[in-house]
């Protein structure tokens, strides 16, 4: 009778032990994150100009990293951050679907990284003396921030479309100039600049001009050499009519 009691036992261990087994079959280490539940997240971007930046050191895993390059660590896509993923598709796709915690990082990463490649990047010195400047004029400080932040978008729209040789209509370009000036005036108006950081904003203020002046004539030249390709083949076209 008392082997009789213990199969009752025996079956739950047996339910058990195959529960464990299909749950492990069913769900296995992350491939990308490797069981970690977390990535590291790199933005590839080429300085624009010299690189001014110190590395520093991360505090999660300890390697050097430039903070232009957007070194971080997000959760990962692929297992939810929980470090087990699927092994059918359809529980791969649906997480990759429901869960998307990139997309705040992408828009920062592009930002940083066409900030980078064609806009006015931050320079250590740039730095030390803004934070100075904050601790004693925190008003002026956000005045020079806006500033700033129209003269690097314009500066990298001119540069980007330079780089990607798209041509833009010159009163396009200068309409595009013209506000940018409107609106730096509304925040450099009445603000008082410390001298060195008033000797960089100078150096900004004349890098986003002659991004601008460099793309104007870009853009005339390849206008007028349109024209005259079509005049010529205008005038093609009539000595093939009329000869």
């Amino acid at each position: 009778m008392k082997s009789f009691e213990c199969i009752p036992h025996c079956i739950m261990l047996i339910c058990l032990w195959t529960i464990s087994i299909a749950l492990q079959a069913q769900s296995r280490e992350c491939p990308y994150c490797k069981g970690t539940g977390k990535i590291v997240k790199n933005i590839s971007a080429s300085q624009f100009g010299v690189r001014t930046e110190v590395k520093v050191k991360c505090r999660e895993c300890g390697i050097y990293y430039f903070p232009s390059t957007g070194h971080t660590h997000i959760h990962c896509s692929h297992c939810r951050g929980t470090g087990k993923i699927g092994t059918t598709a359809k529980e791969s796709s649906s997480s990759m679907d429901e869960y998307n915690p990139e997309s705040p990082l992408a828009a920062w990463g592009r930002e940083v990284a066409s900030t980078a490649r064609y806009g006015l990047p931050v320079s250590q010195q740039e730095d030390v003396a803004f934070k100075s400047f904050a601790q004693i004029n925190p008003e002026g400080a956000k005045n020079y921030i806006a500033w700033r932040n129209i003269l690097n978008a314009t500066a990298v729209y001119y540069n980007r479309c330079a780089a990607m040789l798209t041509t833009t209509p010159v009163q396009d370009i200068d309409q595009i100039y013209l506000n940018a000036e409107k609106q730096l005036r509304q925040y450099s108006t009445g603000l008082n600049l410390p001298q060195d950081l008033y000797t960089i904003a100078n150096q900004l203020a004349r890098q986003y001009y002659n991004s601008y002046i460099s793309y104007r004539k870009y853009c005339a030249d390849m206008i007028n050499l349109q024209n005259i390709k079509e005049r010529a083949i205008d005038w093609q076209l009539q000595q093939n009519l009329f000869y």
